[in-house]
Formats: structure tokens, sequence, C-alpha cells
């Protein structure tokens, strides 16, 4: 009965980290690259770089649409007012973004923990270990990458704010937001 009660707490466990690594896959963006496209697309065309930052959700790009949204509602073209109005917009969008990761990183710590368990139950019962060992050192190497890319994710937000930002109000201040 314990071989089977530790082969469904690993498998669960190992599963829970699994779609929380899934979901954090889906969530990073190669920031080098968007920069420059976004950028490219707000000196061109900014309705499409409101189009192409919807198009990623829970990235540093949500927090953009959200200062292009909430400049466009200003509709002003004095840079104290456009400032005034997309900071708070943008960090808003971020704490956004990094509730996300907060979300999926706890339920990786949880399926991490699940697949510890089901080694620590292995092991204090006649069930081979080498199994239960192999799942939780993958679910472990999962919930560092998780932590990692939201580290990784925090640092991008705070960048994209000084790089990016500025170019989101010099199109608002010059009048090409249709």
């Amino acid at each position: 009965m314990k071989a089977f009660l530790c082969y469904g707490i690993a498998a669960v466990g190992f599963g829970v980290v699994f779609l929380a690594v899934m979901r954090g896959w889906a969530m990073t963006v190669n920031y080098a690259v968007a920069r420059l496209s976004l950028v490219n697309l707000l000196r061109s065309n900014p309705k499409a770089a409101l189009q192409y930052c919807r198009s990623i959700p829970n990235t540093f790009l949500d927090s953009i649409a959200a200062a292009i949204v909430t400049a466009s509602m200003a509709q002003s073209r004095d840079p104290k007012m456009i400032s005034a109005a997309t900071y708070p917009a943008y960090d808003a969008g971020g704490m956004g973004v990094s509730t996300a990761w907060k979300m999926a990183l706890g339920k990786a710590k949880l399926g991490a923990a699940a697949s510890c368990g089901a080694v620590a139950l292995a092991l204090s019962s006649s069930v081979n270990p080498i199994l239960f060992i192999i799942l939780a050192v993958c679910a472990l190497g999962g919930l560092g990458w998780l932590f990692w890319s939201k580290l990784e994710s925090e640092r991008v937000i705070v960048l994209a704010r000084h790089e990016v930002l500025p170019e989101v109000e010099r199109v608002f201040v010059e009048g090409r937001y249709g």
C-alpha cells in the first residue's frame, strides 16, 4: 500500500512542478529581442505596438501596454502629465506580472515538497527510492529554474521602466499615437 502511495505522491508532485514550469516557460520572453521590436514599432506604428504588447501576456509587455492605454486616455501632450500617468500604470502592470510569477512559484514549491515527501516515504518503507529520488531532483531543478526566471522577470521589469517607458512617453508627447 505504501508503494502505491509513494508513486501517487511522486507523480502528483512532479506533475504540479511540470505544469508550473510550463506556465513559467510561457511567461518568459527574450528582453533584447522584445525591446528592439517594441521600440521599432513605437517609432513606426504605435498602434501595432499596443497589439504586440497584448500578444505576450504576463511579461513586462503587460506593463508597457498598461502605460500606453493610460497615456492614450490622458489625451494630453504635456510631458509631465504623460509621465504622471504612465509611471503608476507601468508599476501596476509590473505588480500583476510579479504576482503571476509568485503564484507559479508557490505551486511549484508544493509540488517539490510532495516529491521530496515521496522520497522520505520510500526510504521509510521497503520501496526502492531510486525513481522517487530522480523525480524529486527533477522537481527541485524545475523549482530552481522558476525561481531564477522570476528574478529575471523582475529585473527586466525594472530595466524596461528605464529603457522602454521613455520611448512610450515620447510617442505621446510628439503626438504620433492616433
